[in-house]
């Protein structure tokens, strides 16, 4: 998913976010166009149900 597809989501559940990075070598010319390679939270809680934000909550969004 592009940044700027995850952005139009977020936003809809007023969520904000926060760009990432994979790595401090990525370079990364056109923020819009890059790629959200995982999140933070996850939306799935491994030992069970799903996880759960709120509205205004900060979404950390790692991308190349």
């Amino acid at each position: 998913m592009s940044v700027d597809e995850a952005q139009v989501i977020l936003n809809s559940y007023n969520l904000q976010y926060v760009l990432i990075p994979v790595d401090a070598e990525t370079q990364i010319t056109d923020t819009f166009s890059a790629m959200v390679v995982t999140q933070y939270p996850q939306p799935d809680n491994p030992n069970g149900p799903h996880n759960i934000v709120k509205a205004g909550d900060i979404i950390d969004l790692k991308i190349k």
